[in-house]
């Protein structure tokens, strides 16, 4: 694999600088100007971001003005691309709050013919670059946008604005910088263990590099505050990934849609490894989604993802273990055959759905029962609503057993054992597990290793059982040719049993309401009933042997616990055999 790479596809609108730049003059906005006294800079080198140069203007009076690009020739974007530009205004407590509109910005094909959105205020959108922050708009997005004229899709003007609420005495307060336009996309590639791998520190030195900077994925007191869709390796080349103990904050931008911040992991032959690395969302917009395309593989251990969208695995030919990790107010989890070991879904959020914190599916993206055996050691914490985890449309016509090992659920309605098949009634819908089963078989689900028995809604027309793990009643050391029968001491029918065993098998099995099994070599011999348990019950357990062993009758009960019993046949003197 080749030595780690760190592109974008973002392009350059305009940067000012003497080579490299596109010509654009500095206008204002009419329509949204009222008292000013604006000079314009477009070659400023005393605050530029990127580069040498930058755009200013020196508004000293109180009320709106702007400081915006208009470049010669126009561009087109294609759906989901947005510009992203530089904005300072020095005096940021000069400037209205966010609610009242103190920093917007523009896009546009005229100096009267634009889109206009709040984006930031004195008291919102400013960080550590010098009082810049770098701002994304997507000229499509309806929500907060006011417009201004006509503005066709060949856009010439990007730039911003401030509502000035004290008037400013001196110096160019007003700065634009670096004007790129573009999905939005930092990608990474290559990287090995000797190059060495692909890391968040060699994205965000390339991503702050004087000469371009992006503002997708930036170093903020050690920490990173990443916007855009990081795609780790493509359809063309793969990526060696791995990083551990970084703090990641998802940028509060909201001219976007909902799907603008995101991780897709790409290629089956990528391998992304991440340890306590902690993601969390600062916007409602675009909270961060994270898809795994294709089947490569993931592995995240100690992990914490706050606040974010949705997540969807998939392990395909790869791997995708989940270890020790945090899912807290996130959107749906679709496992996709991803395992979670010791992980903790917290409080599940949704976008106008019930709330449902992991859908469990196969590695082909379909409903498959046996999937909760990938879910031990996890916690399920309920934020007062909707499901723990769903299980999907299910149907089968042989019966299905499956293991729920160890897994807890805290604040959901309680569940109990035996047919769990219809809803649980009155009130919110608050249930451990959703299924919708309509096989003609029963879907047992064991409840094993101190799992919380959880309520459980199914909706299709199929039983599924919540049963208790079963418990063995044993007898060893059973000669060959022996006979075994329990029988209910208060009603003298027989529960369970065996004609007859030799070798370490047995015929004629009697199952009764459980499973007998035999077990072992010649003369040494187990007979094991495993049973649900409901209740004590008191039995007897007759050892007949037709050689030449005496007859042996045992007291005993089926209890809520194993039990082992050994047992030594006596040669019976009487017997004519």
């Amino acid at each position: 694999m080749a030595v780690a790479s760190y592109t974008t596809d973002l392009t350059s609108f305009e940067s000012w600088e003497a080579t490299g730049g596109s010509g654009s003059a500095l206008v204002e906005m009419t329509g949204y100007l009222t008292t000013q006294a604006n000079t314009f800079e477009d070659a400023d080198g005393d605050n530029p971001i990127q580069g040498t140069q930058h755009a200013s203007g020196a508004q000293r009076n109180t009320g709106t003005g702007s400081l915006v690009a208009d470049r010669p020739t126009g561009v087109s974007l294609a759906s989901g691309e947005g510009f992203f530009f530089w904005g300072n205004f020095l005096q940021a407590r000069a400037i209205n709050t966010f609610a009242s509109d103190g920093f917007v910005g523009f896009v546009g094909t005229g100096t009267g013919d634009y889109y206009r959105w709040t984006i930031g205020g004195s008291d919102f959108g400013r960080n550590p670059y010098g009082g810049y922050t770098n701002y994304v708009c997507d000229p499509t997005i309806t929500t907060g946008r006011v417009q201004q004229g006509s503005p066709g899709t060949t856009y010439t003007h990007v730039g911003f604005g401030c509502d000035v609420i004290t008037a400013i005495a001196k110096g160019s307060p007003f700065n634009l910088d670096a004007i790129y336009y573009g999905r939005g996309e930092a990608i990474v590639t290559g990287g090995t263990s000797t190059d060495p791998d692909a890391t968040f520190d060699g994205l965000a030195t390339t991503n702050d590099d004087n000469a371009n900077r992006w503002g997708l994925f930036q170093e903020q007191f050690g920490s990173y505050l990443w916007k855009g869709l990081l795609t780790l390796g493509t359809s063309a080349a793969a990526v060696e990934f791995t990083d551990k103990n970084k703090a990641i904050f998802i940028d509060d931008v909201r001219v976007v849609a909902s799907d603008f911040n995101k991780i897709e992991i790409n290629n089956t032959a990528s391998n992304v490894t991440w340890t306590n690395i902690n993601i969390s969302s600062l916007g409602s917009v675009a909270r961060g989604q994270f898809e795994m395309v294709d089947g490569a593989s993931f592995s995240a251990d100690t992990c914490v993802f706050t606040d974010m969208d949705t997540f969807t695995f998939q392990k395909g030919t790869g791997n995708c273990n989940i270890n020790n990790s945090t899912f807290r107010r996130c959107y749906l989890v679709t496992s996709n055959g991803a395992t979670f070991d010791n992980c903790t879904f917290d409080d599940a959020q949704t976008s106008g759905l019930t709330p449902t914190a992991l859908l469990l599916t196969n590695a082909s993206g379909s409903a498959d029962a046996a999937q909760i055996a990938n879910i031990a050691n996890c916690t399920f914490i309920s934020g007062g609503g909707g499901y723990g985890v769903d299980l999907g449309t299910i149907s089968s016509n042989v019966a299905v057993s499956v293991d729920l090992d160890n897994v807890t659920f805290n604040g959901y309605a309680a569940g109990s054992l035996g047919d769990n098949s219809g809803e649980i009634p009155g009130g919110s819908v608050n249930v451990g597990i959703r299924i919708q089963y309509s096989g003609t078989a029963t879907l047992t689900i064991n409840v094993i290793n101190d799992s919380t028995i959880p309520s459980l809604i199914n909706t299709g027309s199929g039983t599924v059982t919540l049963a208790a793990p079963p418990r063995n009643f044993k007898l060893t050391g059973l000669k060959d040719r022996t006979e075994v029968r329990l029988v209910n001491s208060a009603t003298n029918t027989e529960i369970a049993g065996v004609e007859n065993v030799i070798g370490g098998v047995g015929t004629g099995i009697n199952n009764g309401g459980g499973a007998v099994t035999v077990s072992g070599t010649t003369d040494n011999n187990t007979f094991n009933y495993a049973y649900q348990y409901s209740s004590d019950i008191n039995i007897l357990a007759a050892v007949l042997s037709s050689s030449t062993y005496e007859v042996i009758y045992l007291e005993s009960s089926l209890q809520n616990s194993d039990k082992d019993i050994p047992v030594q046949q006596q040669i019976d003197r009487n017997s004519n055999l």
